[in-house]
C-alpha cells in the first residue's frame, strides 16, 4: 500500500506496481498562515517594480538557474520592465551573476516560516520553475495568499494548479519571461488567476480532512488484510 499527494503521482505508482493500491491525500499550506499574529516580519528593500517570489531550496530539480536567462531576455526585450527575482537561497548557489542582471535579484537564504507569509503579501506573483514535484506546498500558500502563480506546464504543476497558474515549456527561458511579463502588465488576467486559485485550494485536504483521509486509510488496509 502506497499514498501520495498527487492524483497523478497515485495513478502512475499504480501503474508501476499493478498489484497495490495507492491512496491519495493532498498536501497543504502550513497552518501558521491561517495565524497572522504568529507572523513574523520579514521586510523586503523598498522596489518600484514587479516582484517575483520564490520560496524554495537550492535542489536541481528546482531549476532555479532559469532565472538568470529570464532577467536576460526580460532586460533585452522590455527593457522598461522593472522586476526582481526574490530567493530564499543563498547567493553563493547560484555561482557568479552577471552585473547587468545583479540588481534583479534578491537572495534571502533560509527563511524561517513564520516569515514567509509577510514575504508573500510583499510580492507581486510566484514563480516556481521546478521540473519534478509530487506537492510542492508554494502553489497552496500563493493561492491563500492570492498571488498569481507562474510555472513549469509539467503534468504534476497542472494537476496541483489547475486553472491558477500560467504554465510555460519548462526549460524554456524565453517562454518563462513572456509569461512572467503578461502577469505582470494584464491586471485582469492575474486576477483571474487568483480567484481561480481561491476555487483551487478547496481541492486541497487541510489539516482535519488529512487526518481523517489517513485514519480511514488506515483502517481499509487493516479490514483488506
Amino acid at each position: 500500500f502506497f499514498y501520495s499527494e498527487n492524483k497523478m503521482i497515485s495513478e502512475r505508482v499504480e501503474k508501476l506496481f499493478p498489484e497495490s493500491k495507492c491512496y491519495t491525500i493532498t498536501n497543504y499550506y502550513n497552518q501558521v498562515f491561517d495565524h497572522p499574529e504568529q507572523w513574523r516580519v520579514r521586510q523586503l528593500p523598498p522596489f518600484d517594480g514587479v516582484t517575483l517570489l520564490t520560496i524554495s531550496t537550492f535542489y536541481p530539480h528546482k531549476n532555479l538557474t532559469l532565472s538568470l536567462g529570464i532577467a536576460k531576455y526580460l532586460k533585452s526585450k522590455y527593457p522598461d520592465f522593472r522586476f526582481r527575482f526574490v530567493f530564499t537561497v543563498d547567493e553563493k548557489s547560484f555561482g557568479k551573476i552577471d552585473e547587468d542582471i545583479r540588481e534583479n535579484f534578491v537572495f534571502l537564504g533560509t527563511v524561517d516560516v513564520r516569515e514567509c507569509p509577510y514575504l508573500y503579501q510583499q510580492c507581486d506573483m510566484v514563480f516556481q520553475p521546478t521540473l519534478s514535484e509530487c506537492f510542492t506546498a508554494a502553489y497552496p500558500e500563493a493561492m491563500k495568499m492570492n498571488r498569481p502563480i507562474v510555472t513549469t506546464d509539467l503534468d504534476f504543476a497542472k494537476g496541483l494548479c489547475n486553472d491558477a497558474a500560467y504554465y510555460y515549456s519548462a526549460l524554456d527561458p524565453i517562454g518563462a519571461a513572456e509569461a512572467i511579463y503578461k502577469v505582470a502588465t494584464n491586471k485582469e488576467y492575474a486576477r483571474k488567476l487568483v480567484d481561480n486559485g481561491k476555487m483551487q485550494l478547496l481541492k486541497f485536504d487541510n489539516y482535519e480532512q488529512r487526518s481523517i483521509k489517513l485514519i480511514q486509510i488506515l483502517e481499509d488496509i487493516t479490514n483488506k488484510i
